[in-house]
């Protein structure tokens, strides 16, 4: 099998990554009730913002160049 490097912008990946978090927090934890929202207020705060973007950006930069193993 072959391998092939992969390549995608780290930015597109950090929004991507950052609207998968809102989701998960919007459709999970909140609809199910497990976050009050008094807790969604306090994640609102600016300190978590800029947590979630700084995990993002961790990400993003670690999947900028990926090796994918080709079948076939």
């Amino acid at each position: 099998m072959a391998m092939r490097t992969v390549r995608t912008d780290p930015e597109i990946l950090h929004c991507a990554i950052v609207d998968g978090i809102n989701l998960y927090i919007r459709e999970v934890l909140e609809m199910h009730a497990i976050l009050s929202d008094e807790r969604l207020v306090t994640l609102q705060d600016s300190r978590f913002d800029e947590m979630k973007h700084a995990i993002a950006k961790k990400i993003a930069d670690r999947w900028e160049k990926i090796e994918i193993q080709e079948e076939g």
